[in-house]
């Protein structure tokens, strides 16, 4: 039978075409097998602080890593931000690298640290803090200069100030009965030119610019400490009580030292001055039960977990930029005596291991088409 040399030819290149599309299948079946592997290395740089708040966002991290089978590492620093520089230069070094980098950006040594795990081939994602401009002005956003730099998550702090001491100044009105007279308030900040607490400050002062019968008399550094605040707090109250309505704080661990610093003068927290905090640490669920402090504002302890669900999610192919960009901003809500018995005692009494964090990423729900970071509706 006589088969024409085209013909043969469209034979050969038939079975080729077949042979080379068997080929790139089974290439592509380790892939598909691996699915869900693709962050299996994590490192988690955090303050080496005594606040609760870090112990809390490190237990959600590692609950997180343990549901997807990441490996978790945590490394304290000290806040010496040129020991940090060698240490992400060890880590750079190293041949066993992270696959991502998880760091709280603090210091004008951020855009050498970016540099350095860019070089290394080593992903990055900051959470809790947000970039401050100036450090922003040499890095650009995530993913223009630093290409490795993937995200980044943090609460609104300008919001957050702005939200509790908006409650805080309509909380004194309705409890002083003074509608018609100033609220003199003082503040506790964090320290100063450091974010977040100046940004939590600015957020108090556009408060007080929208009252005009809200009076900030003066603010002074905390340091981020209990027993700090309860000294600042004590120099306050001797200075402009009985004038002194309110004291704003920058975070739940500073409110405690106010209250402590207002009973050891014989006065009720919550009668005679009113506080709010920021933060949720679980111990100020019980004096806002008591009344002793009127409201915290908290839920981005879980930043870090919610950025290792975004991460995980990006390492398997499924980018969150494309539907939420590169910079995202945290879900922070307020608890007080409405609601603090429904998730007090629950946040209290965290059972990270009843939360199944895989059913939060696209990875392994694929039914799930919005994230919802939503610490409430998680507790629920």
């Amino acid at each position: 039978m006589y088969t024409p040399k085209g013909a043969l030819m469209n034979k050969k290149h038939i079975k080729n075409s077949i042979l080379l599309s068997l080929l790139v299948v089974f290439l592509f079946i380790p892939t598909m097998v691996m699915a869900g592997n693709g962050l299996k290395k994590a490192l988690f740089i955090r303050p080496d602080s005594k606040e609760r708040f870090w112990d809390i966002t490190e237990e959600a991290m590692r609950a997180a890593c343990e549901d997807l089978n990441i490996k978790f590492t945590v490394y304290r620093e000290n806040n010496d931000p040129f020991k940090t520089v060698q240490k992400i230069q060890q880590i750079a070094a190293e041949d066993d690298k992270p696959d991502v980098v998880f760091l709280k950006p603090v210091g004008f040594t951020l855009p050498q640290i970016f540099r350095t795990l860019d070089d290394a081939g080593v992903d990055i994602f900051t959470f809790n803090t947000e970039v401050p401009e100036i450090i922003l002005r040499k890095t650009g956003e995530p993913r223009e200069k630093y290409k490795r730099w993937i995200g980044r998550m943090h609460p609104d702090d300008v919001g957050a100030g702005y939200r509790i001491a908006e409650y805080l100044y309509k909380r004194a009105k309705q409890k002083t009965g003074k509608k018609n007279d100033v609220v003199n308030m003082v503040a506790i900040e964090g320290a100063n030119m450091v974010t977040p607490s100046d940004t939590r400050l600015a957020g108090l002062r556009m408060v007080v610019e929208k009252h005009d019968d809200f009076i900030m008399l003066e603010s002074a550094e905390g340091y981020w400490e209990e027993e700090a605040a309860e000294k600042v707090a004590s120099i306050f109250l001797r200075k402009y009580y009985p004038g002194l309505d309110a004291i704003w704080s920058v975070n739940d661990i500073s409110a405690i030292g106010i209250v402590k610093a207002i009973k050891k003068r014989g006065l009720q927290p919550g009668k005679d001055i009113f506080v709010v905090g920021i933060d949720w640490l679980p111990e100020i669920f019980e004096y806002i039960k008591r009344g002793e402090i009127e409201a915290s504002l908290g839920g981005h302890f879980m930043d870090g977990a919610w950025a290792i669900i975004l991460a995980y999610d990006y390492k398997n192919g499924r980018d969150f930029a494309q539907k939420y960009g590169v910079s995202l901003l945290s879900n922070t809500q307020i608890i007080d005596r409405d609601n603090v018995e429904t998730y007090g005692s629950k946040i209290q009494n965290m059972e990270w291991a009843d939360i199944d964090f895989k059913i939060l990423t696209k990875t392994h729900n694929s039914k799930l088409e919005e994230y919802e970071f939503d610490v409430l509706k998680l507790l629920d």
